[in-house]
């Protein structure tokens, strides 16, 4: 086992985003923003490519309580509160999570 200062950031949360229409990732700017008590760390993809879903993630190496909203132009907010992120060895036990996003109607 390397040392802890040896090891690369583990990404607490990884969130795996579709369009619930097309099933690929939203074709539109895409923010992720994590919160943990005080702790705010917010995450953005300018355009994401449109092939599959798109992979977004936060809180390396950063064990808590967090809650997890996606913001997409031209989409509904999806979130989901009390998501853990336990510490494991020298850096975190990823949580894997799946958000279909719901397009906004006019």
């Amino acid at each position: 086992c390397e040392p802890c200062g040896a090891t690369a950031g583990v990404i607490g949360i990884v969130v795996s985003v579709v369009d619930e229409t097309s099933r690929k990732g939203p074709n539109a700017p895409l923010r992720l923003i994590l919160r943990d008590g005080s702790f705010v760390e917010t995450v953005t993809i300018p355009v994401p490519p449109s092939e599959g879903p798109t992979v977004i993630g936060g809180a390396s190496n950063r064990p808590g309580v967090y809650s997890v909203e996606l913001e997409a132009t031209g989409y509904r907010a999806w979130r989901r509160e009390g998501v853990r992120v336990r510490s494991a060895g020298c850096g975190v036990r990823p949580q894997s999570l799946s958000a279909t996003l719901v397009r906004l109607t006019e």
